[in-house]
């Protein structure tokens, strides 16, 4: 017996899993995947990170964003990029804070960029924005108990019958 002879569902699998056509402009609920430090063409010291689309739609396709460190604009952005995962960067960057927003999701505005030469069209984030977009369904945890309240050693205490 074949692998397919019992027959695999695929009516939910979209064609093209390696599209890189951009998709719409809007905003996206995004997390941070990974990021990397290198070094720009111009020889510029920058830190690389790869976003994951998380919806509201076209999850699972990524856009990345590279951050110039010796630039206002790359700073700027680093910093709003931060601040969207919810942390307070008003603080000294550094890479416990990059490290702590990656996996955290935020709202990002993505635009179409216009490919030039040998390059087609991209995503690109315009902007970072604060939350992560449309509520995710979150796992319903147990309420803690409350403990009795008991008064403590030495503590004096009134006896009274309030029936009567």
């Amino acid at each position: 017996m074949g692998l397919l002879d019992q027959g695999i569902d695929v009516s939910n699998i979209q064609v093209g899993g390696n599209d890189n056509t951009p998709f719409p402009e809007g905003d996206y609920t995004l997390a941070a995947a990974l990021y990397e430090e290198t070094t720009s063409k111009a020889g510029n010291e920058m830190i690389k990170i790869e976003f994951n689309v998380v919806g509201p739609t076209h999850a699972g396709r990524k856009v990345w964003d590279y951050f110039v460190l010796n630039q206002q604009v790359g700073l700027s952005r680093l910093k709003s990029f931060v601040g969207a995962t919810g942390q307070d960067a008003s603080q000294v960057l550094n890479t416990d804070m990059l490290r702590s927003a990656m996996g955290k999701q935020f709202t990002a505005s993505i635009k179409v960029e216009a490919g030039s030469g040998a390059y087609s069209d991209s995503n690109k984030i315009a902007s970072y924005k604060s939350g992560a977009g449309a509520a995710q369904p979150r796992a319903q945890t147990e309420q803690p108990q409350q403990a009795q309240a008991t008064p403590a050693p030495g503590l004096n205490t009134a006896n009274v019958d309030w029936n009567g």
